[in-house]
């Protein structure tokens, strides 16, 4: 779903034969509604602030589609707060190659936080940080994904 006039994404398609510029941008995007979840976790009076702004400035021919474009981000955020409960709990599952684009954190680290997976394979996976990505050896990185799978195709 494209967001209101900023063009950001909640997209989980990943295609291995995709341009990888495509799958950079996608990753970004999810990764920049990432953030906001994250800072905004339980502030239900910023999103309805942000609901209410957004579907102000809509045009009626872009109405439909804010509208649902809300909603599939607030269900991700849920999705999102229930992954990051999970993380404070438990060492996840390890990733495949085929999980481009999900939630997932590095085991290695104190205090992590929940990241988009920008690259996976059989002994290295990337996790994307807006100042670099991350590389991290497989075993050292668990999957949220389980709790996000229902969105793949949102």
């Amino acid at each position: 779903m494209v967001g209101v006039d900023c063009g950001v994404t909640l997209d989980n398609r990943f295609g291995i034969s995709e341009y990888r510029e495509d799958v950079e941008e996608r990753i970004w995007n999810k990764a920049a509604l990432l953030e906001l979840v994250q800072i905004l976790s339980g502030d239900g009076i910023s999103f309805e602030e942000a609901r209410t702004s957004i579907l102000s400035v809509a045009t009626p021919g872009v109405h439909q589609s804010a509208v649902q474009w809300l909603a599939a981000c607030e269900a991700w955020s849920h999705d999102v707060e229930n992954a990051r409960a999970t993380m404070r709990g438990s060492s996840g599952g390890r990733l495949r190659v085929s999980q481009t684009g999900s939630l997932a954190f590095a085991t290695a680290i104190a205090q992590p936080r929940l990241r988009i997976v920008s690259s996976a394979g059989d002994t290295h996976v990337t996790l994307f940080d807006f100042h670099e990505e991350i590389v991290f050896q497989a075993d050292r990185v668990a999957s949220a994904e389980s709790i996000s799978a229902k969105y793949s195709k949102t």
